[in-house]
């Protein structure tokens, strides 16, 4: 009896040294696992972070190409409004070359070439209006230059009733060339 269990010892034996091997090549294989997974979350890391980077690349690029825009915007509405007081500034002379040169066919600005400046002013100051282009100062002008006609001063009156057609003819102008306004890339 001894010896059955002598054999029967030596056999737990032998199974038990046979599952610690088994043990150990199963610790082997999970920390293997573990090293592997490690790595490819790593990797994983790098790659979050470069496209993070390029993220930031792209927004700053995006950034900067709108402040170009912005700028190159406002380079060309000064530039328009730099035409258009030049512009108004040559039309205010014209008008006033022609107040001279009425005064100087009649001899004195009559009551009649008044109304006529008026109305012709008074017209175009209102398609402007229609279209919601008037200039600020138009319909004052007009105002003065009524104001001038009835205080007697004839010829201050012509002036203004031109100045006001001048502006009109100006804002209907500018409406025009702003229909196709906008960004050009």
């Amino acid at each position: 009896m001894n010896m059955k269990y002598l054999l029967i010892v030596g056999a737990a034996l032998m199974l038990l040294l046979s599952g610690c091997e088994k043990a150990k090549e199963a610790a082997q294989s999970t920390r293997e696992a573990a090293s592997n997974v490690a790595e490819k979350a790593g990797d994983a890391a790098a790659s979050a972070k470069q496209a993070v980077e390029k993220a930031g690349e792209a927004a700053s690029a995006a950034a900067e190409k709108a402040g170009d825009m912005a700028a190159s915007a406002k380079e060309m509405a000064g530039n328009a409004m730099e035409k258009a007081g030049d512009a108004a500034s040559t039309a205010a002379t014209k008008a006033g070359e022609m107040v001279a040169d009425a005064k100087a066919t009649t001899g004195e600005a009559t009551k009649e070439a008044f109304e006529a400046a008026l109305s012709a002013a008074k017209e175009l100051a209102a398609k402007a209006a229609e279209k919601g282009a008037a200039w600020r100062d138009t319909g004052k002008i007009l105002k003065s230059a009524e104001k001038a006609a009835g205080e007697g001063k004839l010829a201050k009156a012509i002036q203004l009733a031109n100045t006001a057609k001048m502006q009109a003819e100006m804002a209907l102008k500018q409406y025009e060339s702003m229909q196709n306004a906008g960004p050009r890339f």
